[in-house]
């Protein structure tokens, strides 16, 4: 049975920063284009923006959840949610009973009351969880929780095929079925919003030494001021172009003296927030993207940047750890061992002798099978079929003798 209609819940949308907002609008457009009919639910102070946004491309949140900022970090408070949000969707959503639910960028904290809707909707409810239990964050006061009780219903909720899951990385997928013991859960590819064609700047047409940089906020777990600090140590001619923001919560003298010293090496760099398309056009600009993040804090989170940067032709430089070393590698990514500024250096060195080698090349079809993956469609499709299987799973135990 096809489906007709379908709700996208986001169970933790703040406002139109990060990638949420992006997914959200970007997996509903999709679906509309696909000739579905699609609603939204959000948690209460879901901020006017990014409401505002959701509207203007007729996605206007249809009913809304507890906002999970309003409870503390204990397992308490976590229950009390779980049970709020429980009896929120259990009673606002399912006024049509043929609309399936779609929770989009979910957390493992909150597969309780996800499973809670699945086991009372008529329809396979659909799961997407963006992240793991953090090793220093407040999702690991949930593992135990999630570990007990909630898995062994999972399991038994997906083999009854009323939950399909879908874990944003590998590794992702990879607890989900250690930890539920549900024996396939689908890897979903990222949902990355491309320009009309990948390298505006063909690969010949580059003059100049090659550039490197860095995009996103300066924060310490994003490895900014270990970066700042191997640029000194390059060897190979380059030029260097980043854009970085103040990260809150961190001194801005910081920020501003690391940004001071770059300038003084003649770096271009942009303070302010980008606009998409001066992002894309510095992306497509440079060829080697630097991303040391902090490999324990990002274990298990994917990255839109090093998505965005192979699709735009780009050589990544990664720690060897964690997701980025494990996607990043496959892709020829350079790798370093964490935390060390002078193995940083290396691997930006050895990506620049890279690009300076392989200038005339060209890589464009890959890049295009690359967007085309991580892309609404691409995530639809996974989604889609990740209910299908969940729908056949459903058939085939109903027609058991």
């Amino acid at each position: 049975m096809k489906a007709t209609s379908i709700t996208l819940i986001d169970p933790v949308l703040r406002d139109t920063t990060g990638h949420q907002l992006g997914y959200l609008l970007a997996v509903g457009k999709e679906l509309r284009a696909r000739g579905l009919q699609v609603d939204t639910v959000l948690p209460a102070d879901t901020a006017p923006a990014a409401i505002e946004q959701l509207a203007d491309a007729g996605l206007m949140p249809a009913a809304t959840l507890p906002s999970m900022r309003a409870i503390d970090t204990t397992r308490a408070a976590t229950l009390r949610w779980l049970g709020q949000s429980g009896q929120t969707w259990r009673g606002g959503l399912r006024t049509d009973r043929r609309s399936e639910l779609w929770f989009i960028n979910a957390e493992p904290s909150l597969m309780g009351g996800i499973a809670l809707t699945a086991a009372r909707n008529e329809q396979p409810v659909l799961a997407h969880l963006f992240r793991w239990f953090d090793a220093d964050g407040p999702l690991r006061t949930d593992r135990a929780l999630f570990a007990g009780g909630v898995a062994a219903a999972c399991r038994l909720l997906a083999e009854r095929g009323k939950l399909a899951l879908v874990g944003q990385t590998a590794p992702i997928a990879a607890h989900l079925q250690e930890m539920t013991g549900i024996s396939s859960v689908t890897v979903g590819p990222m949902v990355v919003s491309w320009p009309a064609a990948p390298a505006a700047v063909a690969p010949t047409e580059r003059s100049g030494p090659p550039r490197v940089g860095f995009l996103g906020q300066a924060r310490s777990e994003k490895g900014f001021y270990l970066l700042a600090e191997a640029l000194e140590l390059l060897t190979e001619p380059h030029q260097i172009e980043l854009h970085a923001s103040p990260a809150p919560g961190e001194p801005v003298e910081r920020w501003q003296t690391a940004m001071d010293r770059l300038q003084e090496r003649g770096a271009t760099l942009y303070r302010g927030p980008l606009s998409a398309e001066d992002y894309w056009a510095l992306l497509e600009r440079l060829d080697v993207v630097a991303l040391p993040y902090d490999p324990v804090r990002h274990a298990h989170r994917t990255s839109n940047i090093l998505t965005e940067a192979i699709g735009a032709g780009a050589l990544p430089v990664v720690p060897a750890e964690g997701w980025l070393g494990g996607v990043g590698g496959q892709h020829g990514a350079e790798t370093f061992t964490p935390w060390n500024a002078a193995a940083l250096a290396a691997a930006i060195d050895r990506a620049l002798r890279r690009v300076a080698a392989a200038r005339g090349s060209s890589s464009a079809g890959s890049q295009q099978a690359w967007r085309r993956l991580h892309s609404a469609a691409g995530f639809v499709d996974a989604a889609l079929a990740a209910r299908e299987a969940a729908l056949a799973r459903s058939a085939g135990r109903l027609s058991r003798p």
